[in-house]
């Protein structure tokens, strides 16, 4: 057979198995697609196919089996005996089965590989520069397929909590964009950034414009990589990377999310370029980009900052020598002062910018250090952003067996960097201080890491394994973009339906929100003045200064104690209902009907925001 049909045969292996695969498993399947890959080549060859028989291959091939079956055992056949393993062991089933999962996927990995290598090491170099030329092709094409389906999220408006806050925070002037930011947990750049765009593109579908706004740092790092990336290092380390940028776990999730995540990206990215330059010619020019860079991000997202300052700490303990000559230590010396009197000047210029905020910033920490939203975290926390980032395990075994491609040089070394540097910083203050760690606060260093992995992907000697490496990556990436776009499209459709009923309400009757987070999004979507119900001290609640900033950033959204629904209704004759539904039923509507002097109710529907809830209209007594 030849090697073009062999990897078709073995890409098809891929998706055969996910179309077998119950839904609530197929997240942990993914990460099986190359013990698939290794139970259908274990096969072949085991059987002598292709001429393939000597002793090394056949023991790949019984490893891949036996891997393989185990994995095929434990998702479809063994579960019930996996939940009294997980039992036993007193942990959690979820955790011991992902666990387990990553064990295998690790396992079977570098045979899966190796028997890649033994199947195409007979390729001549004819088939291997068409090879070349149509991985080429291929990741350009699987790049634009996933700038497209991101296209399409932006193309369907529908918002929720914090996507609502951003919205109603700039439809205020620049300058209260700002002050209102200030009362908040983020820097104001990135509002800036969205103002300036709804003002400069708005149309009657201003989400739709707000969300093509994070969709801008996508567009731009693919530009980067096929220009910039792709004439400093390697043609194939740009294509991957901008691949990569489009359709690795977690990253493709934010780029039509009305947030700061996606230029928080942008500008670390570009920072760890710009550092990498530093570490190879130690130019001025580099040096100084490394300061604009790292003050737009620093403006942008706290943790973001955090990553630009971990730029400057290994540019600290790496000062730039020019191997490419020998030098006296004379010579030596002066450089190295010279490095240092650069990087001086730099962290100088990046702090005198960042000055203005520092008064903010300190408020700002002041109020997480005294109440902040995220609970006290655990080990399935931690594991859980692992997971997050790597897709389920999906990428972990390649991304482990790629980074041990070659030497940990500078380039590696800088890229990978950040995202070490700031999860450590997140797991020690959230253990030493509060929790602050989030998964999508990991986001902006993630650029360095896909960086670093495109790196490792280019060093891969042997050109079938770096085939078979591409192939994989890119299967996984437009698997895990398709179905965010998938996902999202559909919630957005639902949240489409939302904001039209919203948009037909009768104005100036108020909406009785029980959810904050729906509350922000309703808000939003209507004029009418919207209450979210309290169940403590109305004054106590409002005095807090996130919910005071809420009032003020929305406008039409106050509290309402649960006792004074009744006025409401007695004061406007029929009130809007939104109650949770999300577990079936809404015993917290029975509850308002009988509390109040309501006798009729016309259910409106059952809608998606932040959570399922029913939309329904409660009349007075005559």
């Amino acid at each position: 057979m030849k090697v073009n049909k062999l990897i078709v045969l073995d890409i098809s292996s891929c998706f055969f198995i996910l179309l077998f695969v119950p839904d609530n498993v197929r997240g942990y399947s993914l990460a099986a697609v190359m013990t698939a890959l290794s139970l259908l080549t274990g096969v072949l060859i085991a059987k002598g196919y292709h001429g393939l028989t000597d002793i090394k291959t056949k023991l790949c091939a019984s490893i891949s089996l036996i891997v393989g079956g185990t994995y095929f055992y434990i998702q479809h056949l063994g579960d019930g005996k996996i939940q009294k393993v997980a039992d036993r062991l007193d942990i959690d089933r979820t955790f011991f089965l992902i666990a387990l999962t990553c064990l295998l996927c690790i396992l079977s990995f570098p045979f899966t590989l190796k028997l890649f290598s033994f199947r195409y090491s007979t390729i001549s170099t004819k088939n291997e520069n068409i090879l070349h030329v149509s991985l080429k092709i291929i990741l350009f094409a699987a790049t634009m397929a996933s700038l497209v389906m991101k296209a399409l999220e932006c193309t369907v408006p529908s918002i929720w909590n914090d996507e609502a806050f951003s919205l109603s925070l700039v439809e205020h002037p620049f300058h209260d964009v700002v002050l209102l930011t200030s009362r908040d947990v983020h820097p104001p750049l990135y509002y800036i950034i969205l103002k300036f765009f709804m003002k400069l593109l708005y149309t009657e579908h201003s989400i739709a414009v707000a969300a093509f706004t994070s969709f801008i740092p996508e567009i731009m790092l693919v530009i980067l990589s096929y220009t910039y990336i792709a004439k400093r290092f390697s043609d194939l380390t740009g294509e991957m990377f901008a691949f990569c940028m489009t359709s690795m776990p977690l990253i493709s999730d934010y780029y039509s999310e009305i947030r700061m995540y996606s230029w928080a990206l942008l500008f670390v990215t570009l920072a760890v370029l710009a550092a990498i330059e530093i570490a190879n010619s130690n130019s001025r020019t580099a040096w100084t980009l490394l300061s604009l860079f790292s003050i737009a991000a620093s403006y942008t997202h706290y943790f973001a900052c955090i990553a630009v300052f971990s730029l400057y700490l290994i540019l600290l303990f790496a000062p730039f020598v020019d191997h490419r000559k020998q030098i006296s230590t004379t010579e030596k010396g002066e450089i190295q002062k010279k490095y240092y009197k650069r990087w001086t000047l730099s962290a100088l210029l990046s702090v005198v910018l960042y000055l203005p905020w520092l008064s903010v910033l300190e408020k700002q920490v002041t109020q997480v250090s005294d109440n902040y939203w995220i609970s006290k975290l655990g080990v399935n926390d931690y594991i859980g952003f692992i997971i997050a980032i790597f897709g389920a395990f999906s990428m972990f075994p390649i991304f482990l067996y790629v980074f041990q491609s070659g030497p940990l040089n500078k380039e590696r070394s800088i890229s990978l960097f950040p995202i070490l540097f700031v999860f450590a910083f997140g797991v020690i203050t959230s253990a030493v201080m509060r929790p602050i760690m989030e998964t999508r606060y990991l986001l902006p260093a993630l650029g360095g890491l896909w960086l670093c992995f495109c790196f490792g992907v280019n060093n891969l000697k042997d050109a079938s394994i770096k085939a078979v490496a591409v192939i994989i990556t890119i299967i996984i990436g437009l698997y895990t973009e398709g179905t965010n776009t998938f996902h999202t499209i559909r919630d957005r459709n639902n949240a489409v339906a939302l904001q039209k009923e919203f948009g037909q309400l009768q104005e100036e009757i108020p909406v009785i929100i029980e959810s904050g987070h729906t509350g922000s999004s309703i808000s939003y979507l209507t004029n009418n003045p919207c209450y979210v119900i309290i169940y403590e001290d109305k004054e106590k609640y409002i005095e807090d200064p996130r919910n005071k900033l809420t009032e003020d950033v929305y406008g039409n959204l106050s509290f309402v104690e649960y006792d004074d629904i009744s006025h409401l209704l007695d004061e406007y004759q029929e009130i809007y209902c939104c109650t949770d539904v999300s577990d079936g039923e809404s015993p917290k509507l029975e509850e308002i009907i009988r509390d109040t002097a309501a006798s009729e109710k016309e259910n409106l529907g059952i809608y998606h925001s932040d959570t399922d809830f029913q939309l329904t209209v409660l009349r007075k007594n005559d």
